[in-house]
């Protein structure tokens, strides 16, 4: 279901609310960031964008029109003080954990950003289209050795007694595959389920294998139903190309660190099936673990006590700054990418011209923002906070590289009609209407992440985009007076 192209309006009671602080982030004045600091972004999903959540809704008697993002806004911000209620029980939890090994792990005092604003969570609803919100809740936590998986297994171990297990994703087993995972177990269980098909005892064990082992049990019937339609036993080929097609629920880890630092006796240290969750970094270098928890006694039918708990560990402040500004001025505006309505378009053969010119284009602007930042921030930050290094590369865009900027969006922003003069063929008015609308929007997205990623190259070209990050020196506190000297002042 994708939220963002929902047309239909729904009558119904409109609530108004009071005026919102929001404070502009556009990347154009760095009076306009003087709010970012290093612990006081969004940890998770690389926003940086503060809200102030609105007071208690006052209802208005008469009926107003709402559309449906409304009605989604509204049930989020009555969910907010239930979910900051578990996000500070899940902080406290943090800290206690990270205090066993506290010279190894510590948690970052964001408190302030412990769980997604309704607006947040609401804009990321729309950008993807679904409802999933992993980050809803989420905590950073610094590690000054992430690739020593010790430290990470532990937390675990201490969550679990706090009474935070890890949750469970679906995924496919040709995913699992390509990570190392062979299913030999799942291969015993078929064939012997296949040589004694009427044994009720067989028949228990085998499903009992595959519903603690996290398959959709429903699916494996379908398989083993398909293999017995065969009248023999599947071959190894056979057996292989079926298997990989089913969904399994694998711990929801995301292990993405640099393969030639993390080694092969470290991952076998690593319980069986969460060897399968080491991925590999970001294209921009970014390295990171994601941990997403669940709470152990999360009642039944309650949907809020199953939202997970994000966990981020990083290799420290430095890296975490790296990833506020890289998030600030990079990231947060090329994903405006997934914003565009023209995207609708690129899978029509009719477009195969223009779909090539678009990613042709959507491609070199990424790259260059890529290369030029995000690598050398993560190198940078991880040089500083791993290695102890005081060794950096400079940032800055060369005058070839802003041409080829300038001219990449210009034929982004001139060619982009082209997919809609085309697609406007045998509609309606009012269906014309629309594609005028979506053309409109996506000029001026596209407009907007043009003068947004121009003032990033400044601010990286004259320096000013580290000052953004810099802790600022704690004002002057005024010295207490003594005891003597208050009764003086009385006196007089």
């Amino acid at each position: 279901m994708n939220v963002h192209f929902f047309s239909q309006r729904i009558t119904a009671p409109q609530y108004n609310y009071p005026a919102q602080s929001q404070p502009d982030y556009r990347v154009g004045n760095v009076n306009k960031y003087s709010n970012i600091a290093p612990l006081k972004s969004d940890t998770v999903s690389f926003g940086n964008a503060k809200f102030i959540v609105r007071p208690r809704i006052r209802r208005q008697s008469e009926l107003k029109v709402a559309t449906f993002q409304d009605i989604l806004l509204e049930q989020q911000i009555l969910q907010n003080p239930t979910l900051m209620h578990m996000g500070n029980a899940y902080y406290a939890a943090l800290k206690a954990a990270a205090a066993v090994k506290s010279e190894a792990i510590s948690i970052c005092e964001n408190v302030e950003h412990l769980v997604k604003t309704p607006d947040s969570i609401l804009s990321k609803i729309l950008r993807s289209g679904s409802f999933n919100v992993p980050d809803t809740i989420r905590a950073t936590a610094f590690c000054d050795n992430p690739y020593n998986l010790d430290n990470m297994l532990l937390m675990l171990e201490e969550m679990k007694k706090s009474g935070y297990s890890i949750s469970r994703v679906p995924a496919k087993v040709s995913d699992l595959m390509k990570k190392g995972y062979m299913p030999y177990d799942e291969e015993r269980m078929i064939m012997q389920y296949l040589a004694n098909p009427k044994d009720k005892v067989v028949a228990k064990e085998v499903r009992e294998f595959f519903v603690n082992s996290g398959y959709d049990i429903k699916k494996v019937r379908v398989l083993l139903n398909d293999f017995k339609a065969l009248g023999r036993e599947p071959n190894k080929e056979e057996f292989l190309e079926a298997i990989s097609k089913i969904d399994k629920l694998v711990p929801d880890i995301d292990i993405r660190l640099d393969s030639k630092r993390l080694t092969p006796e470290q991952i076998m240290k690593l319980p069986e099936e969460l060897r399968y969750c080491v991925g590999r970094p970001q294209d921009s270098g970014y390295e990171d673990i994601q941990i997403r928890f669940i709470q152990s006694d999360a009642k039944k039918g309650n949907k809020l006590s199953k939202i997970p708990h994000e966990l981020i560990i990083l290799f420290g402040k430095n890296y975490y700054d790296a990833k506020t500004r890289e998030s600030t001025f990079v990231y947060s505006n090329l994903r405006k990418f997934k914003e565009l309505s023209v995207r609708n378009y690129l899978h029509n053969p009719e477009y195969d011209k223009y779909t090539e010119l678009y990613r042709t284009m959507k491609e070199a602007i990424e790259r260059l923002f890529i290369n030029t930042v995000s690598k050398k921030e993560f190198s940078n930050a991880k040089c500083t906070d791993v290695l102890k290094s005081d060794a950096r590369d400079s940032i800055s865009f060369s005058k070839e590289a802003t041409d080829d900027f300038d001219r990449y969006f210009r034929i982004l922003i001139s060619e982009i009609e082209r997919p809609y003069v085309a697609a406007k063929k045998d509609l309606s008015r009012s269906e014309k209407i629309e594609l005028n609308k979506a053309l409109a929007q996506d000029r001026a997205i596209l407009t907007e992440m043009r003068e947004n990623l121009r003032e990033t190259i400044d601010l990286y070209n004259n320096g000013k985009a580290y000052e953004l990050t810099e802790p600022k020196p704690e004002p002057a506190k005024a010295p207490k007076k003594s005891k003597k000297s208050k009764n003086h002042d009385s006196d007089t």
